[in-house]
């Protein structure tokens, strides 16, 4: 297995020191291996499948469901055109969409942008644009009040529409949209549905991804000096 030992901290540093606080049982230093984020992923669900990985609306979904979403996704996004260096972005609240498209994307090499979900029509519009986005996973009940209003200058970008609830099983969705428990809008015309692409059953293609130098997300800095500007970080960062 490769490690990279590039980031070694000097152990004398004075807080490294057991005078410091510094617990004897505690390494100063680990060796990180070098591996991507899906392959992290994977190692994980070779070790343990069923060990839990993320709680959402009241239930739990294992490492082991997590990537199966995640290889379905990947396959679909590349049956749509998405290719290692293109760019995914992602409008959606903290969820298990959010996870799994991540995952999927990564998976093919696909980079990764994360919107905010309170951002203004024109800041979306200027991520979308900064990032050269290709698709974007929305939720559709921010989509009247977000990508609407920019709607023609985003029509040449894959739109892939998600429920907060598609992960709930069917009768559930029903019955909590009837009772208007679950926020739900209309999809932008043409949008691909979500959970459809999670019935993808062939294999997502093989990509290869050299961790400490493929870009895995772009990250928008806080634009406290002027407008917000493209942050690129690697999969080992």
């Amino acid at each position: 297995m490769k490690v990279n030992t590039s980031f070694k901290v000097p152990e004398d540093r004075p807080w490294l020191q057991e005078s410091a606080g510094w617990p004897v049982e505690v390494p100063k230093n680990i060796d990180f291996p070098v591996k991507s984020l899906g392959e992290m992923l994977e190692d994980m669900v070779a070790k343990n499948p069923k060990a839990l990985a993320v709680s959402f609306l009241d239930k739990w979904f294992t490492y082991g469901e997590v990537n199966e979403y995640a290889n379905r996704l990947a396959a679909a996004f590349s049956d749509m055109g998405l290719k290692k260096g293109d760019v995914l972005a992602l409008l959606l609240p903290n969820s298990l969409q959010y996870v799994v498209s991540y995952y999927a994307a990564v998976k093919i090499g696909v980079i990764v942008t994360g919107c905010n979900p309170t951002y203004k029509p024109l800041e979306i519009l200027h991520q979308l644009r900064s990032t050269s986005a290709k698709a974007i996973v929305y939720l559709d009940a921010l989509y009247d009040k977000i990508l609407a209003p920019v709607a023609d200058d985003i029509k040449n970008i894959i739109k892939i529409g998600t429920n907060i609830a598609d992960f709930l099983p069917a009768y559930k969705r029903t019955i909590g949209k009837i009772l208007k428990k679950i926020p739900s809008a209309e999809l932008a015309p043409g949008s691909y549905v979500f959970r459809d692409l999670l019935r993808t059953k062939k294999a997502y293609p093989e990509v290869e991804i050299d961790p400490e130098n493929d870009v895995a997300v772009y990250l928008m800095t806080g634009g406290s000096t002027g407008i917000p500007k493209v942050a690129q970080l690697t999969h080992f960062n």
